[in-house]
């Protein structure tokens, strides 16, 4: 896992400040309102190379303490430098917090809207 948002698998309750989706690129319409808590993305173990400053940093270092130390590291060159081979596989993970007593037929903007107005209204009234 390399991504993911601090309100993500906690006890979230619905904000009328967040917006109300009823389809999303990862979530299909199916007359349900919703608001978006959270993602997490987990990438591959062999994916991209994360913190390479860090490690470049940390073999710096101790190159720099072998030279001066006068260390004899025989297994030295055996050291595999990193596993990393640039994976592009990724999953994204969307938590959602659903509201069914909200649920319409027919999926018209117009109707769409009236909904969204008429749930923000009752969230802001009684969080």
């Amino acid at each position: 896992m390399y991504f993911c948002h601090k309100c993500f698998n906690t006890d979230v309750q619905p904000s009328p400040e967040k917006k109300i989706y009823w389809q999303l690129k990862c979530v299909p319409y199916d007359g349900v309102p919703f608001q978006l808590v959270g993602t997490k993305i987990y990438g591959c173990h062999q994916g991209k190379d994360r913190c390479t400053r860090q490690k470049e940093k940390y073999h710096a270092q101790k190159e720099k303490q072998a030279l001066e130390d006068h260390v004899f590291n025989a297994r030295r060159h055996l050291v595999q430098n990193t596993k990393k081979m640039d994976c592009p596989a990724q999953i994204t993970v969307s938590q959602v917090m659903t509201f069914p007593g909200f649920k319409i037929a027919e999926n018209s903007k117009a109707k769409r809207r009236e909904l969204s107005a008429a749930l923000k209204a009752v969230v802001a009234a009684d969080p």
